[in-house]
């Protein structure tokens, strides 16, 4: 006669099974079986715990987990690290980074600069933006100019303000933006609004540079 404890389970949930036919068969083996089958979830002395191949697809029966059983709710805060992150999940472009030629004496509404960048955007993706330049204005103290960006020639965010002391004093910018543009291509420009009479323009001995990066779901 043989006679053997489960050693997947523990404590009251532990059972012994009979190895040969000629073993004891005992009522309280099965009682004890059908309790440890009614709490089993996988946890230590409840069971195998799951193997990376438990969350695998398989051609023979298709994926082992429903579809949507692993959700956020499911996933303890903080615990995704860069390690996790598949390749390509971050994606960033530096498409523009130039002595960037610009002046304009148009006033009341934006103008768009060579500074200027395309974006292809996938579904649910979040952009953010950084733009930095530098710039001058013919009239002064006082003059001021508006920096804004353009999505697909409107502008969507005004995010710098100029406004100098001195007539021509070169005034470095920058700032960052972050979009929810809908899926597809999409054109980012920065564009400058002339509130003061004169010529606005971009430093010629200051690199102007745009630089996006969107953040895949």
């Amino acid at each position: 006669m043989a006679r053997q404890n489960a050693t997947n389970f523990s404590g009251g949930l532990q059972f012994p099974y009979a190895t040969a036919a000629t073993d004891l068969f005992k009522k309280e083996d099965v009682q004890t079986l059908a309790l440890a089958v009614d709490q089993h979830d996988h946890s230590a002395g409840k069971g195998l715990l799951l193997p990376n191949g438990a969350f695998a697809d398989n051609t023979l029966n298709g994926s082992k987990l429903i579809d949507g059983t692993v959700t956020s709710a499911k996933i303890a805060d903080g615990t995704i690290v860069a390690a996790d992150l598949a390749a390509d999940a971050v994606t960033q472009w530096v498409t523009y980074e130039a002595i960037a030629t610009f002046s304009s004496t148009v006033t009341g509404s934006y103008v768009p600069t060579p500074v200027t960048l395309p974006a292809l955007m996938t579904t649910g993706g979040r952009l953010q933006l950084w733009c930095s330049f530098a710039l001058a204005h013919s009239a002064g103290p006082g003059a001021l100019v508006r920096a804004a960006i353009m999505r697909d020639g409107s502008a969507v965010a005004a995010l710098s303000i100029y406004h100098n002391a001195a007539v021509n004093q070169v005034i470095p910018c920058s700032f960052v933006f972050s979009d929810l543009p809908a899926a597809g291509a999409h054109t980012y420009t920065l564009a400058l609004y002339n509130v003061t009479a004169g010529t606005m323009s971009l430093d010629g001995g200051t690199t102007a540079s745009m630089i996006a990066t969107e953040f895949k779901r």
